[in-house]
């Protein structure tokens, strides 16, 4: 047999394995009916068990062991387009050229994500020692970053941003053919990357945090029509999950009520927390529950 053959006969074999696996993937989730976000090693494990998939940060969170022993999906989180310089690899990227601007939001630096040696560094170092831990899949954060260096920089722009993203995605797609992989926003990419990808998360659609501030308010239908349309297409046509994550003013009950009804309107999985994300709230179980 021509070596050229074997070549496209070996090809179609992976990709009708790939195509089943993400096939698996997306028929489990098509269970999932609640979820949680937090990011803290002292969440109660009884309260993160009421949920289908919960979203935990990979270096600090309860006992995985534990966790396992409910059918409850988890997905460890990682900064695709940003670094923490608490986190466990800081010293071995510190100075890197490809380490940019400090977000002011929050204790962590932009990552100039067209870098080969981050995109090494990222699928080689970081996403195997979390997965080793026992996570089923991964939570792909700061996506968006991209979008903002390569369109609203104040001072620099950075060109092929977005499509660097896109690529470094494909590629951690295909380093983990079986693993669950859930975007968070990435809304200028998601059409790109959504054979990569299982779910996403469309963080802060319904509502608007100002940090400065201290503030959050809820968003208008004319502010998050373009986006929930997208989405609602994408449910469709490529069959992703979408999860909702928004942090409205906890002490406004009819907000938090009417944005849960607005995701579950959409089809959409909402979970409410405040932008913290170190306490687990159970404003979506009792929705659920009473419906």
């Amino acid at each position: 047999m021509k070596p050229c053959v074997i070549f496209l006969l070996g090809m179609m074999m992976f990709l009708g394995c790939a195509g089943k696996k993400k096939l698996a993937r997306r028929a489990e989730l098509d269970h999932i009916n609640s979820w949680v976000c937090v990011y803290s090693s002292d969440a109660p494990v009884d309260e993160i068990r009421k949920f289908d998939l919960a979203v935990l940060d990979s270096d600090s969170h309860p006992d995985l062991t534990e966790l396992k022993k409910s059918d409850t999906l988890l997905i460890g989180y990682v900064s695709i387009g940003e670094v923490g310089d608490y986190r466990w690899y800081w010293n071995d990227i510190k100075g890197k050229p490809w380490i940019l601007d400090k977000n002011p939001n929050w204790d962590s630096y932009m990552i100039d994500v067209r870098s080969d040696e981050w995109h090494e560094f990222l699928i080689e170092r970081i996403i195997p020692k979390i997965l080793t831990k026992g996570f089923d899949g991964i939570f792909l954060d700061t996506i968006d970053n991209a979008e903002y260096l390569q369109r609203y920089h104040p001072k620099k722009k950075y060109p092929m941003m977005e499509a660097a993203m896109v690529r470094l995605i494909k590629s951690i797609r295909k380093s983990l053919p079986s693993a669950y992989l859930v975007a968070n926003r990435g809304f200028a990419i998601l059409d790109e990357i959504a054979g990569s990808i299982d779910a996403v998360v469309a963080e802060s659609i319904f509502t608007t945090t100002d940090f400065e501030q201290s503030v959050t308010r809820r968003n208008r239908p004319h502010e998050y029509e373009p986006i929930t349309k997208q989405l609602r297409r994408m449910q469709r046509k490529d069959g992703l999950k979408i999860f909702t994550l928004d942090y409205p003013n906890l002490e406004n009950e009819f907000d938090i009520e009417k944005i849960i009804a607005d995701s579950q309107a959409f089809g959409f999985v909402p979970y409410i927390s405040t932008p913290q994300l170190d306490k687990v709230f159970i404003y979506t179980l009792k929705n659920s529950e009473s419906n």
